[in-house]
């Protein structure tokens, strides 16, 4: 092995500590680095690579109001943020541009691409892009300043990217893809499927699979050589689609949807991140409220946020709710006669986007929310259209809604102050 070979490039290509040390037959993906994002930035979807949503250095406007709008993509639902650029992304389905840069303060669109970016990830000057559907999937790497294309990866539906120690971590369908950051090549792949999510947190990769939640282990020798799957530590099964994995407090949080019966452990449970025991479930439902759909949970001091949606047609039931995250134990639920779309929390302010339901009784609306985190409401920002993507870095609040087929038109950006 050559001496000048750092012990990060080691990690990151799949050789561990343990073999460093020649104490061991197994080696390891990791520890795999656990970046905190830099301050003023949101660089994934869900801000970081535990997958919290919430920025807790940001300090959302208390009447906030347009301070510029963009409609440079077709289909947005992705939104991150970097030191001087806002960049969202979708999908793509009438032969738009699914990627777009846009400048942070004048809302001056810089550069378009035409691939699918309906989740984005943005690391050390490069914006990776990718898929799940539309005309165009797969995995994009594009340089964050101009938009040139650097390598691109036909690796099947994307769901969820994270990137770290030179690695990028692709949860999709038909595979669970890790690829080198740099060059595009696949280092390893396994069992993938509908929402296929991956979270990286102290030291270690957590992925979901469509109905299972596990977390990966040491790859023995063979494993490394041969491109193989790392075994996992543990596998815990979800009742239900799983949403992203949230990572915080030794505790991984995982949201589901179950659509033709109630779930058997509740829709939200916390699972030990070390051992993978479940801790708590939460949001009891009978097969009478079918669908059961409990979202991905923002969290931020000693609770989560999450959507939640009950019934169907006419009878469908939606609510914006607050769980502890010691117990589980509801502190509060904010009931809503519209889909909640997106949930995301910016310092002290928890920010919830709405799509408008007709079948439900009450208004329809398309609006951002803002509540304290014990739940009273703050303000409300009507929105146009159904809120996709949400990030709020400093005094802005960066919002993403669907577009307009009827009238052909691209969704809008908005930087609220």
């Amino acid at each position: 092995m050559p001496s000048d070979c750092s012990r990060r490039h080691l990690l990151a290509s799949g050789v561990g500590a343990a073999a460093l040390g020649g104490a061991s037959t197994l080696v390891g993906i990791g520890p795999v680095e656990s970046l905190t994002p830099s301050f003023g930035t949101w660089p994934r979807d869900h801000y970081d690579l535990r997958n919290r949503a919430a920025n807790p250095h940001a300090e959302p406007p208390t009447d906030p109001e347009v301070a510029w709008q963009a409609r440079p993509v077709e289909k947005p639902s992705s939104v991150v943020v970097g030191p001087e650029r806002v960049y969202v992304g979708g999908e793509i389905h009438a032969g738009g541009q699914g990627v777009a840069s846009v400048h942070r303060e004048a809302g001056r669109v810089e550069w378009t691409a035409g691939v699918g970016g309906a989740t984005l990830a943005l690391r050390r000057g490069t914006l990776y892009a990718g898929a799940h559907s539309g005309e165009s999937t797969g995995l994009t790497a594009l340089d964050a300043a101009t938009g040139e294309r650097r390598w691109r990866s036909s690796v099947g539906e994307v769901d969820g990217i994270a990137v770290a120690d030179g690695t990028v971590f692709a949860g999709g369908n038909p595979d669970f893809t890790v690829i080198d950051a740099d060059s595009g090549r696949v280092r390893w792949s396994g069992n993938g499927g509908p929402r296929t999510y991956p979270a990286v947190a102290d030291g270690a990769l957590f992925a979901t699979d469509t109905y299972d939640l596990c977390r990966y282990r040491s790859r023995r020798v063979s494993d490394v050589l041969t491109g193989s799957t790392p075994p996992t530590d543990w596998r815990a099964e979800i009742s239900g689609f799983t949403s992203r994995p949230v990572v915080v407090g030794g505790r991984v949080l995982v949201g589901s949807e179950s659509y033709r019966q109630a779930p058997d452990n509740g829709a939200l449970s916390a699972f030990d991140a070390d051992s993978g025991e479940r801790r708590w479930s939460a949001v009891e439902a009978s097969d009478d409220d079918a669908p059961v759909v409990v979202g991905s949970p923002a969290v931020r001091r000693s609770r989560c946020f999450s959507s939640l949606r009950l019934g169907e047609d006419g009878r469908r039931y939606h609510a914006l709710v607050a769980h502890s995250l010691s117990a589980g134990t509801e502190r509060w639920r904010f009931e809503t006669g519209d889909w909640v779309t997106a949930v995301a929390v910016g310092g002290e302010t928890v920010l919830a986007g709405t799509s408008d339901d007709p079948d439900t009784p009450g208004d329809a609306r398309n609006r951002l929310l803002g509540f304290t985190l014990d739940g009273r409401e703050r303000w409300s920002f009507d929105a146009g259209s159904a809120v996709r993507g949400i990030a709020a870095v400093g005094q802005t609040v960066f919002v993403a809604t669907e577009n307009s087929p009827e009238s052909g038109r691209n969704g809008v950006l908005y930087a609220l102050r």
